[in-house]
C-alpha cells in the first residue's frame, strides 16, 4: 500500500526567510547590547573628575 505525500512549494521558500529572520533579529539584539554597554562605559567615565581618575589608576598600580 503506497501513499502518496505532497509537499506544498511554499513551506520550502518559507523556510530560510525564518533563518534569516532569527539571525537579522540576533544581529540587532547584540548591536543592542553593545550599545547599552558603551552608553553605561561612557557615563560612568563621565561620572569621575580628572583627579579622581588619576587617584583611580595610581591605586590600580596601572599609572607610570
Amino acid at each position: 500500500m503506497n501513499q502518496q505525500v505532497a509537499l506544498d512549494a511554499a513551506l520550502a521558500t518559507e523556510a530560510p526567510e525564518r533563518k534569516g529572520q532569527g539571525r537579522l533579529l540576533a544581529v540587532w539584539s547584540f548591536v543592542l547590547v553593545v550599545t547599552i554597554l558603551a552608553v553605561a562605559a561612557l557615563i560612568s567615565d563621565r561620572s569621575l573628575s580628572p583627579d579622581q581618575r588619576i587617584e583611580v589608576f595610581q591605586q590600580s598600580g596601572v599609572y607610570p
